[in-house]
């Protein structure tokens, strides 16, 4: 593609313009800076966010300008994601997981038309590096092959693809299938690629080609308490316009022993069972389905002589009639319990251990089932100590609403980190039921103001109880 830096520039203003994925918030104001210090493309993050483009590269491989646009969407996605925090040590099973999980997001959310150039580029891919694209006939062609199962009629036999298919086996063209559905994340890449050898297989393509897009060194890697505030903030607006449309993959499928729960200790987690019990207490209220009975206290009138009523019993020194006294009783009634939602998208991992300790404790309180979220409510629970529930990925409070019109508790309870869509405060209207948010230490508010909910915040876990409670 014969592309001048003039012509890219006015590419990156439409992509900003458009402000495709939420790109904006950091692409919006990165530098732009023509270089061959990079292979391909990469952004640093600081002060002042570099976007530094091989355009080279770029004349040879791209051959449309949503080519182009599918370059930079994939280095914004490594940011946006926080591979470039949260990566200590590159390696290039590592570099795969994350660029196959990329890759496969923009495949579904901007098309084949941008995905294309990822097809197009990876052709040649051999191995582990045929999951950076999507699979196409040919491939499954190939698989039939590999497992001895008729194929087409005609169809002629590529060996390096049989070779891969081979290599890949059933359980990894369910993977490569999983990634393009959105149903895997990068650590599930990762635990598949450490099964098998990789290092049979070249880290480039054919003549010399780098296999991945973007710097993927070690030394890319950022330090959270090194990225400006402002940076910081522009970073988690664009997580909040993404978190309600499902674009972050959240597999989320918990199945038992995906989500353990440590014993919680410290301070910060004595603070966390304060608040919440606080919460619950007002929020309790007795469950006519419950089959577990409780006595609480109750009071009757009676025109009989008490002790315990001191008043009553004056009274009648001078009244001859005796008043009705108040006798202090108990009364059988269902165990009261509380609606609670906990969402269980992607954006709420780093807490989400924790907060099924706390819930663990306090789970006499939860009706049953209680309800996890994320595109979809779907029943949990907690058993042997570990949350048993399923997702679609993404966030959105709008499925929560709808299902507490349909289930009409009188209180419920929802616990997120507020990356969730916007919605108008007509559209939080839930009637009959008394709502009330628990939000995660890092969490956000802005989504929910128009809701008029209450919100409380659960306070900041520090290094030390962090360690105590993973």
């Amino acid at each position: 593609m014969k592309i001048d830096e003039a012509g890219f520039r006015a590419l990156l203003d439409e992509l900003t313009d458009e402000n495709t994925l939420a790109c904006r918030g950091l692409l919006g104001i990165s530098h732009l800076e023509f270089t061959s210090k990079v292979p391909t493309a990469a952004v640093s993050v600081e002060a002042r966010p570099v976007l530094r483009v091989n355009l080279e590269f770029v004349r040879a491989h791209c051959q449309r300008d949503s080519h182009i646009k599918a370059l930079l969407v994939h280095e914004f996605l490594h940011i946006l994601l926080r591979h470039t925090f949260e990566i200590r040590h590159m390696t290039p099973a590592i570099n795969i997981a994350l660029d196959a999980v990329i890759n496969a997001i923009i495949h579904r959310k901007l098309g084949a038309d941008y995905s294309s150039f990822m097809s197009r580029y990876y052709a040649a891919a051999e191995g582990p590096a045929v999951l950076l694209r999507m699979r196409d006939s040919a491939d499954h062609e190939h698989h039939l092959l590999s497992r001895g199962e008729p194929v087409r009629f005609g169809f002629e036999p590529d060996r390096a693809r049989l070779a891969s298919m081979n290599w890949l086996g059933q359980e990894g063209y369910d993977l490569w299938n999983a990634i393009y559905a959105g149903r895997a994340l990068h650590e599930d890449v990762l635990e598949f690629l450490k099964s098998k050898r990789i290092e049979q297989w070249q880290t480039t393509l054919a003549n010399g080609i780098p296999i991945f897009l973007g710097n993927h060194a070690d030394d890319v890697v950022f330090d959270t308490d090194d990225v400006p505030d402002y940076l910081a903030s522009r970073l988690k607006a664009s997580a909040m316009e993404l978190a309600g449309s499902g674009v972050l993959p959240g597999h989320a499928i918990c199945k038992p022993g995906d989500r353990s729960v440590p014993p919680a200790q410290g301070p910060a987690a004595a603070a966390w069972e304060r608040l919440t019990l606080q919460l619950l207490r007002r929020l309790v209220v007795p469950d006519r389905l419950s089959s577990t009975r409780e006595f609480q206290p109750a009071w009757a009138h009676l025109p009989v002589l008490h002790a315990g009523d001191r008043r009553g019993l004056l009274r009648s020194l001078w009244n001859p009639l005796v008043s009705e006294m108040v006798w202090s009783t108990h009364r059988s009634q269902p165990r009261g319990s509380v609606a609670v939602y906990l969402d269980v998208s992607g954006s709420m991992t780093e807490e989400l251990k924790a907060l099924v300790a706390l819930l663990h404790r306090f789970e006499r309180h939860l009706r049953r089932p209680f309800w996890a979220f994320a595109n979809t409510v779907e029943p949990a629970r907690i058993t042997g100590g570990r949350l048993i529930t399923r997702s679609t990925g993404g966030t959105s409070v709008a499925c929560v609403l709808d299902h507490l019109r349909r289930s009409r508790p009188a209180k419920a309870l929802i616990i997120t980190d507020g990356f969730v869509e916007s919605l108008r405060s007509n559209d939080y209207a839930v009637p009959g039921t008394k709502i009330e948010v628990l939000l995660t230490a890092k969490g956000t508010e802005t989504a929910l103001r128009p809701s008029g909910w209450p919100v409380h915040r659960l306070p900041s876990v520090s290094r030390e109880s962090t360690r105590a409670v993973r």
